[in-house]
């Protein structure tokens, strides 16, 4: 029932997308979006295109047709994996997306841990802190920002048709993408604001930004235990990703290799 449901949703997303280009070629962006706010027809898409899905864990997820990937990633291909969290650790979700890692971590955390999620994209953000109230779980915090280099404000390109992959919105130029201005921060800057001295799981999922991620977190990668990075070629090269990685002292395995991305754990030697 949930895969129909899903199909369904994406069947009906693509129809809502056909409709409102017409509509936007003749009256204009600015007065669509106008309308479907003040009429209610944006919130109420929005409501519909969601489903539900109990967790093993006790807690649940809300996503949308194109995140089911995601949670099927975390929850039951176990890519990344939460079985060396234990209760009282700090974790870090780098592209937090709608919380599914970051809901996890934080159940394995538990309220004498804390977990830490950054997301920079809006619509997504939203979700996220959704899940997150939903969830009761107080000792997660989550920031709408992407974690670079820099402290900055920067384009980000997202994407509303689901075969452009709104999964991954990016800091890269994508033609056809609509660009939201966002602001970066370093991942060093950050965990010193939030005094954290040790990060015992750092997930970083970032969408062609790795090494920006990487620039930003000498310091923070110094104090790590243990990470898990989703890599995507072409943008990065992942053996560029694996040298950094153990020239700074970590052992590092494959858990994903495919055509779109290359997962890394990499853990202390």
């Amino acid at each position: 029932m949930g895969d129909l449901r899903v199909a369904a949703s994406a069947l009906a997303q693509r129809a809502w997308l056909s409709v409102r280009g017409a509509a936007r070629a003749v009256v204009g962006e600015d007065r669509l979006g106008r309308f479907l706010d003040a009429s209610g027809l944006r919130a109420l898409k929005y409501r519909f295109s969601l489903s539900r899905r109990e967790l093993p864990d006790g807690g649940t997820i809300l996503y949308r047709p194109h995140d089911a990937c995601i949670v099927e990633e975390v929850y039951d291909r176990g890519v990344y994996s939460g079985e060396t969290i234990g209760s009282g650790a700090t974790v870090v979700d780098v592209g937090a997306h709608i919380g599914a890692f970051s809901l996890l971590a934080g159940r394995r955390v538990g309220p004498k841990g804390r977990v830490l999620a950054f997301e920079p994209s809006p619509k997504t953000y939203a979700l996220l802190e959704r899940n997150l109230r939903a969830n009761g779980l107080p000792w997660i915090k989550a920031r709408p920002v992407a974690i670079a280099d820099a402290d900055a404000e920067v384009d980000l390109y997202v994407a509303d048709d689901p075969g452009n992959n709104p999964s991954a919105d990016t800091l890269t130029s994508r033609p056809g993408r609509r660009a939201v201005r966002v602001r970066t921060l370093r991942l060093d800057d950050v965990l010193a604001e939030e005094n954290v001295e040790r990060v015992d799981v750092l997930k970083i999922d970032a969408e062609g930004a790795e090494l920006r991620v990487l620039d930003g977190a000498a310091k923070t990668l110094a104090r790590t235990r243990r990470l898990v990075m989703e890599v995507h070629p072409p943008a990065v090269d992942p053996a560029e990703v694996r040298r950094r990685l153990e020239a700074l002292g970590f052992s590092c395995r494959t858990v994903l290799d495919s055509e779109h991305s290359v997962i890394l754990d990499a853990a202390r030697a």
